[in-house]
């Protein structure tokens, strides 16, 4: 289960890249467990933790 899982999350990523979004948001069951996200920018490939909570106040700094 996990390569299907794997392959829909690159497929997303391309897309992503694609479509020119500059952040990318993955969720899965491992970040709901603990109430955080991985943000990734796509120009750098860099990619955080975030917790929910301070999500918008992050997105919003990396994007000046």
């Amino acid at each position: 289960m996990q390569r299907h899982r794997d392959r829909a999350l690159k497929g997303a990523m391309k897309a992503a890249d694609k479509s020119g979004a500059r952040f990318v948001i993955v969720m899965g069951d491992a970040e709901i467990s603990t109430g955080s996200v991985e943000l990734k920018n796509m120009a750098t490939g860099e990619s955080v933790s975030v917790t929910l909570s301070a999500l918008a106040t992050t997105l919003a700094e990396k994007s000046r």
